[in-house]
């Protein structure tokens, strides 16, 4: 026969003098219950409409501070795109013109020399 010490809460106890033979499932504080079944139609997620975020009541100048960020935040896209065509469309601006080789490859006007170099 084995004998284990096993300490018992009043309400664990009292559903043992009761004659509960299994205490663990009658337990009501479970730490680690996890509900087995997500919604009753079956779906794993909840509509944004049914959110409790997203029916949280503004204010009126909450509306009004969030509809300035917005339009502040578009003009900045449009300044950012803005420039992106300009950028494309400038190209490359120089003053003179590019010396090509056959194989359109840029030309050094002058090269450096190696004894210039060594005496730094």
């Amino acid at each position: 026969m084995v004998r284990a010490i096993i300490r018992l809460t009043r309400e664990m106890e009292e559903i043992f003098l009761k004659g509960g033979s299994n205490i663990a499932s009658f337990r009501k504080n479970n730490k680690f219950s996890v509900p087995t079944q997500t919604t009753s139609n079956g779906e794993k997620f909840v509509d944004a409409l049914s959110s409790p975020l997203s029916t949280i009541p503004r204010s009126k100048e909450e509306h009004e501070e969030l509809d300035e960020l917005n339009n502040k935040f578009s003009e900045r896209l449009e300044n950012i795109e803005n420039k992106a065509v300009d950028t494309k469309d400038k190209g490359t601006t120089s003053t003179e013109k590019d010396k090509f080789n056959e194989n359109k490859k840029r030309v050094v006007a002058t090269q450096g020399r190696r004894e210039d170099f060594d005496s730094e």
